[in-house]
């Protein structure tokens, strides 16, 4: 456990690789036709967990240096096997590793946590059902047998982007043709775009006509030698908008290495940020190009005691928790009036941001509640406590760089009654 005290960031940040770029690569490397070095990985809980997921199917991962995996592919000639997964806590790593496995008829055995447990599997099997798969289920543990097949893959374009991007994964090692349509709105199609542009470095041809997509089954991946993972957007933004709240107190953060052509979104953050940044009263925000911002947002709101009326991000109910419901609950604990909606927050700034000392912020294990907490630390007044465990998920070096950037902590002694089952 960590005391996080009341803190302004400042100082240049490197952005940490993207995890979702990193998996894409990784899965896409297992399946191409010869081994792929992938330089600058992140690696973090979910990166160990695809890795697994990789040698279950049967590919070799080689280390080289700290942050470069060799991807040996798994020979795809074999008898027809059975493959044992346990996707721990990884939402994407079971879907991309469940299509690429029933893509050569693999039979696999799968376990996950709780958490994952909780998280929807239905609109992927579901559709993977119709298509030449079986599931024993369709939430873990489960087994899955068959051949997945070529054909019509619809999805709702509300749901997480990771159901579209297996099939897309998938879908060129199909004995036929496939076509996926997705239905608008479409949140996040920066995701689905970042994995279309990783089909195209692997040599994979795909038409993007305007109502769908359409892929060429009996194709090959082909190993592109050497391919560096992009640094995070998603991430960045959170240190920017950290950076943006330190702006009165004469901090700033700039961040580097960040790929100014990705399609991964949040790369424009001034209006929010400039509605953030004031003594504000009342605030809209549509957060459905940057859901991952929405937890600090609502954080802030509440600490400066402002009316809040945030939507557009109906998936985060469907994070490692019920982001939008676990979030609502702790800033209520702390004596704000927030309150989950359908796809976001309502507050109506009457609540008083004030909570005991050594107040317990419990984010069960949800990495980005606990990034959204320590980094809303310009506008606390008092400190709080919680859990550093959880951003091992997906940054480990998280806390090394708050340090670095003026953030201040220190360890306590947990209380029995403070230990979360989630990351214990």
């Amino acid at each position: 456990m960590i005391r996080i005290f009341p803190a302004v960031f400042s100082g240049t940040l490197a952005a940490p690789s993207s995890v979702a770029h990193a998996q894409r690569l990784l899965f896409a490397a297992a399946v191409s036709n010869s081994p792929t070095a992938i330089h600058r990985i992140p690696m973090c809980g979910d990166i160990h967990t695809s890795i697994r997921c990789l040698e279950a199917l049967g590919s070799t991962v080689e280390h080289s240096g700290a942050h470069t995996l060799i991807i040996h592919p798994f020979a795809k000639t074999r008898p027809v096997p059975r493959v044992d997964f346990d996707f721990e806590r990884c939402a994407t790593a079971s879907r991309y590793a469940l299509a690429i496995a029933a893509a050569y008829g693999f039979q696999a055995d799968c376990t996950a946590s709780e958490s994952l447990v909780k998280r929807p599997l239905f609109p992927l099997a579901g559709r993977m059902a119709l298509r030449g798969t079986t599931f024993t289920g369709f939430t873990f543990p489960l087994t899955m047998q068959g051949r997945l097949e070529g054909g019509e893959y619809d999805f709702d374009g509300t749901l997480s982007h990771g159901y579209v991007s297996s099939i897309l994964l998938a879908a060129p090692i199909l004995s036929s043709s496939s076509t996926v349509r997705i239905e608008p709105p479409v949140l996040m199609g920066g995701h689905i775009e970042m994995t279309l542009d990783v089909l195209a470095q692997f040599g994979i041809d795909v038409e993007i006509g305007e109502e769908e997509i359409a892929i060429p089954g009996r194709q090959v991946y082909l190993s592109p030698d050497n391919i560096s993972v992009a640094g995070d957007w998603s991430l960045a933004a959170l240190w920017l908008t950290a950076g943006a709240l330190s702006q009165e107190q004469g901090g700033s953060i700039v961040c580097t290495d960040l790929p100014a052509d990705s399609p991964q979104g949040y790369r424009n953050l001034t209006e929010m940020h400039s509605q953030l940044v004031t003594d504000f009263r009342d605030i809209t925000v549509d957060a459905r190009d940057y859901p991952e911002l929405a937890s600090l947002i609502a954080v802030v709101a509440a600490a400066k005691s402002g009316a809040l009326h945030l939507s557009g991000v109906p998936q985060l109910r469907y994070k490692e928790t019920d982001r939008l419901k676990t979030i609502a609950a702790i800033l209520r604990d702390m004596g704000a009036d927030m309150h989950e909606t359908d796809d976001g927050f309502e507050s109506d700034g009457t609540g008083h941001f004030d909570y005991p000392d050594d107040f317990f912020v419990d984010c069960q294990g949800d990495a980005h509640i606990a990034i959204a907490f320590a980094l809303a630390a310009p506008t606390i007044k008092k400190p709080f406590v919680l859990d550093e465990r959880a951003v091992d998920k997906i940054w480990p070096e998280f806390w090394d760089q708050y340090r670095a950037l003026g953030g201040t902590f220190e360890a306590v002694e947990p209380k029995e009654e403070d230990i979360s089952p989630h990351t214990a």
